[in-house]
C-alpha cells in the first residue's frame, strides 16, 4: 500500500514554482530599478517632475511587494496545513507498532504472529491475516508521513528563500520613499504649487472617507476600522501618511510604515494584508 511515485505530492514544486516567479521579477527589474533611483537622488534633489515620476514608480512597486508577500504568506499557510495530517499518520504508526501480546511457539514452531496460546487454529489464521493487513497500513502510512514531511520542509525552505529575497527590496523602497520626501521638503515650490504636488503624488482627496475610517472585515469574522493618519515626526512640508486599524473599542491595535511616496488606496491595501495576517 506505498504511495506510488506518479501521485505523490507535489505539493512543493506547485507552491516553488509560484515564488521563484515573484522572486525573479524582484530581483531582474524592481530590485535594479530601485538601485537605479537611490543612486539618483544620492547624487542630486531633481525638479519636482521627476519626483513625480518616482513617486508613480514607488506606488507601482508597493503592491507587487504585496502581491509577493501574500504568495509568501499562503505557501506558509500550506505547509501549515500539513501538520495535522503528519500528526495522524504518526499517531497511526504509533498504533500500529505497539503490540501488547508476546510471541508463542505453536507445536515446536515460534509464531510470526502473537497470539494467547491454545488459541483456536481458525482464529490464529485470522489473527495472521489482521497482522498482514496492519502491516500493509504501516508501510503505506510511513511512506505518507515520509512523503508529506519531505513536502513541508521543501515548503518551507522555499518560503525562507522567498522571504531572504523580500526583505531587503522591502528596505531599499524604504530608503527611496525617505529621499523623495527629503528632496520634495527642500523643493522651492509656493505653498499652493507643493500642496497640489501632494494631492497628487498621495492621491488625496477631499473629505476622503479613509481619514474618518473605513469598516474592513477579517477572515475571522471581526470588524477592524481602518484610518489614514499623518506621521507626527514628519515635516508639515512633506508628510509621511501610514494606515492605522483599530478594534471595536477605539483602541489602534495595528500600524502600518509611514510613506510619503504612497497613495491612500495601497497604504489600505497593504494594512488589510496584515490584518489578514497578523490580527485574529
Amino acid at each position: 500500500m506505498a504511495i506510488p511515485a506518479n501521485i505523490r505530492p507535489k505539493l512543493s514544486e506547485f507552491v516553488n514554482i509560484g515564488l521563484a516567479k515573484g522572486q525573479a521579477l524582484l530581483i531582474t527589474k524592481v530590485q535594479s530599478e530601485i538601485r537605479n533611483k537611490l543612486e539618483q537622488l544620492l547624487t542630486e534633489c531633481p525638479p519636482p517632475a521627476v519626483l513625480k515620476t518616482i513617486s508613480n514608480f514607488i506606488e507601482n512597486t508597493r503592491p507587487v511587494i504585496t502581491s509577493t508577500e501574500r504568495e509568501i504568506s499562503r505557501a506558509g499557510k500550506i505547509a501549515d496545513q500539513l501538520n495535522p495530517a503528519i500528526t495522524a499518520g504518526e499517531l497511526l504508526i504509533q498504533i500500529l507498532t505497539t503490540n501488547p501480546l508476546p510471541p508463542v511457539v505453536i507445536n515446536g514452531i515460534l509464531s510470526p504472529v502473537s497470539v494467547i496460546p491454545f488459541t483456536p487454529a481458525t482464529v490464529i489464521q485470522s489473527t495472521r491475516g489482521k497482522i498482514n493487513s496492519d502491516a500493509a497500513i504501516l508501510d503505506w502510512a510511513r511512506n505518507l508521513v515520509e512523503a508529506l514531511n519531505d513536502e513541508g520542509r521543501a515548503i518551507a525552505d522555499g518560503v525562507s528563500t522567498a522571504q531572504g529575497v523580500l526583505s531587503p527590496v522591502k528596505n531599499q523602497l524604504d530608503q527611496l520613499d525617505a529621499l523623495v520626501q527629503a528632496c520634495f521638503a527642500n523643493q522651492d515650490l509656493s505653498e499652493e504649487d507643493r500642496k497640489l504636488l501632494i494631492q497628487d503624488i498621495q492621491g488625496v482627496r477631499n473629505q476622503d472617507p479613509a481619514f474618518t475610517g473605513l469598516e474592513y472585515t477579517a477572515p475571522s469574522g471581526r470588524t477592524y476600522t481602518i484610518k489614514i493618519v499623518e506621521d507626527k515626526n514628519s515635516p508639515e512640508v512633506a508628510p509621511r501618511r501610514q494606515a492605522i486599524v483599530q478594534d471595536f473599542r477605539g483602541i489602534t491595535v495595528l500600524t502600518g510604515p509611514a510613506s510619503f511616496a504612497t497613495r491612500t488606496q495601497i497604504l489600505i491595501d497593504e494594512i488589510k494584508f496584515r490584518i489578514d495576517n497578523q490580527l485574529p
